[in-house]
């Protein structure tokens, strides 16, 4: 790999990263999706995690995926060229078409001759957000997969302590 293929990679992650901090954190201000008064998660960011997490369907999925989809594009569309092409190139189209070695080593390259799509960028997003939820703990996330999913009993009072960390 190249120094510059190195330094494409890293702002190509950099970037596929704020895209997806972005994402959780419009997810994470919102309820809407999985708070009912029988669950003690605090936002759709934390029921998709339990989602990927234990690899269980809550809600209607597709619906769901579909609203971080268009979060997702909406983010995408607000980045610099630069920042789409560095995203675009990782992708397997982007590697197909720089492997051409009139692409690779054109002296009059613009943004513009490069066929980025954003369609090409939303799997690797989506893999992105996915390895983030696949690792983010918290209480409410354990108790919920501890008692709901595991079926595991848990005392009522932890639910209720929440409840209180929140009310501030």
């Amino acid at each position: 790999m190249t120094i510059l293929d190195e330094m494409t990679l890293y702002w190509s992650k950099q970037v596929s990263n704020d895209i997806a901090h972005e994402t959780i954190e419009l997810l994470d201000s919102k309820k809407d999706l999985f708070f009912d008064d029988k669950n003690c998660l605090n936002s759709n960011w934390e029921g998709f995690c339990v989602e990927v997490q234990e690899e269980v369907s809550m809600i209607d999925r597709n619906a769901f995926l579909g609203e971080i989809e268009a979060l997702f594009r909406r983010y995408y569309d607000l980045l610099a060229k630069e920042e789409q092409f560095t995203l675009w190139i990782q992708t397997q189209i982007g590697q197909s078409w720089l492997s051409k070695t009139e692409n690779r080593q054109s002296d009059t390259f613009t943004y513009e001759v490069a066929p980025l799509e954003y369609l090409d960028c939303r799997e690797l997003l989506m893999t992105e957000l996915t390895q983030v939820a696949l690792d983010y703990k918290s209480e409410s996330i354990t108790r919920y997969i501890t008692y709901v999913i595991r079926g595991q009993e848990v005392e009522v009072d932890d639910f209720e302590d929440d409840e209180e960390e929140y009310e501030d």
